[in-house]
């Protein structure tokens, strides 16, 4: 990433459960707060190191070489599930903490704010 994202409160994001299976789902919603449309998307991240990583774009298509920008409509609320075996198999190695993270904006070229979940584990 080139440039340091905002955290900001146009979004409101659930908590994830502490843990989970490759057999489990992580439900996600997401609730604009912004008056305007938000443009986002939903990518996953690994702790190595000490340091949060990007490990898969877009977690809707944990295989797709490009994120695919969805539309939430001001004041509305969106509701998804990812499959955790699916999204999980492209990562080489398992790691204790992982955090999905949804890239975010009211412009489709300038998603530079970040909100990211609580840390959860896939065992």
């Amino acid at each position: 990433m080139c440039c340091a994202a905002k955290n900001d409160d146009g979004l409101k994001l659930n908590a994830v459960k502490d843990k989970y299976t490759t057999a489990d789902s992580i439900s996600l919603s997401l609730e604009s707060r912004d008056t305007a449309l938000t443009y986002y998307y939903v990518g996953l991240e690994v702790e190595k190191d000490g340091q949060w990583k990007d490990a898969i774009g877009d977690v809707s298509n944990p295989t797709a070489v490009a994120s695919k920008v969805r539309k939430l409509p001001a004041g509305q609320k969106v509701n998804a599930t990812y499959s955790v075996g699916n999204t999980f198999v492209n990562i080489p190695e398992h790691r204790d903490k992982y955090r999905l993270k949804v890239s975010y904006g009211t412009v489709v070229t300038a998603l530079d704010s970040v909100k990211v979940s609580n840390s959860f584990s896939v065992k």
